[in-house]
């Protein structure tokens, strides 16, 4: 709540990182480990074998959608910030080392959301191939009432 409050009562740039920067990485630490699980999860479930695009495969999917768009919603939080602190002419200045390791701790956001996007779409690939090949097999080898 007193970063909460810092940020309401900050005035410089550098303060608005700050204040920013402890709930971003906060936020960050948890994201990660949620997206571990998603990603351990994943895994799991194409060992045990993925079905098609059923009730269960559709959860999953909305899982990891939400992870991506809480993730989203963060690097679009700080974006502002982002773009006035990155410097690359500035980048190993003492003055400017905070706003440095802001722009790290954003480009790790983003990498976070590119990495759960990619897990989203490895489950929903795969989820979906399987339920073309059910279907492609349930045409060529019908019940035998149906042939």
């Amino acid at each position: 709540m007193a970063e909460l409050a810092q940020l309401v009562l900050a005035t410089s740039l550098d303060e608005q990182i700050e204040a920013v920067a402890t709930m971003a990485s906060v936020a960050l630490a948890l994201l990660m480990l949620f997206t571990t699980v998603r990603s351990q999860r994943l895994k799991d479930d194409t060992k045990q074998g993925l079905g098609g695009l059923d009730k269960d495969a559709f959860t999953a999917l909305t899982v990891d959608l939400a992870l991506a768009l809480v993730i989203f919603g963060g690097c679009a939080a700080m974006w502002l910030l982002f773009t006035a602190s990155f410097s690359l002419g500035q980048w190993a200045d003492r003055a400017h080392a905070l706003r440095s390791m802001f722009t790290v701790l954003y480009i790790t956001f983003v990498g976070l959301l590119l990495y759960q996007l990619s897990l989203f779409g490895r489950r929903l690939t795969k989820n979906a191939k399987n339920s073309i090949d059910t279907r492609k097999r349930a045409r060529e080898h019908p019940p035998r009432g149906e042939r």
